[in-house]
């Protein structure tokens, strides 16, 4: 047996026999989103369904961390068992996700995107409607009815446009 095959061996017995918690660094292969895990390859091996995140459950709060393909991940064993793994560390990122309760928060490489499913709004929603409603203002002055000036007009447009490629209205 060739001693790459004897090393892959010894690490798949470690794996597999060791009562501790190990901690190895891996590239990953593949990832699931729906089911909060990816496969990652240790020193030639697959591990699979490592997880993403503590709960496997859709609709639990908390943090979901989603890496890129390719990427390097450090991945920790759960307790003492033998195929439940967890992601600890990453390199890059392809997006991040927190749900706490009714607020969502999901970040990428196209921007931040904030709702609260409470009220059915989210930021980039509530600031368009603003401006919207800033730039059809009507002013009652002594001399009359007045509105906004083009000037400002195209000035808050310019925030709108700003805002919007930050926060994003849609995922």
């Amino acid at each position: 047996m060739h001693t790459e095959a004897k090393l892959k061996e010894a690490f798949q017995r470690y794996v597999n026999d060791s009562q501790l918690t190990a901690m190895v660094p891996g590239q990953v292969v593949a990832v699931d989103e729906a089911a909060f895990t990816c496969d990652v390859e240790v020193n030639g091996l697959t591990v699979y369904d490592v997880r993403l995140r503590a709960a496997l459950q859709s609709g639990d709060d908390g943090l979901l961390l989603i890496p890129k393909t390719n990427s390097w991940v450090l991945i920790g064993r759960i307790g003492k068992s033998k195929n439940q793994w967890a992601t600890l560390m990453y390199s890059d990122l392809e997006s991040a996700q927190f749900d706490m309760r009714t607020f969502k928060m999901q970040m990428d490489g196209n921007g931040l995107y904030l709702w609260s499913l409470a009220a059915g709004n989210t930021m980039a929603g509530l600031m368009s409607d603003f401006i919207i409603e800033l730039t059809n203002m009507q002013v009652v002055t002594p001399a009359g009815t007045g509105t906004v000036s083009p000037t400002n007009i195209a000035n808050l447009n310019l925030i709108k446009t700003k805002f919007l490629n930050l926060f994003k209205d849609a995922i």
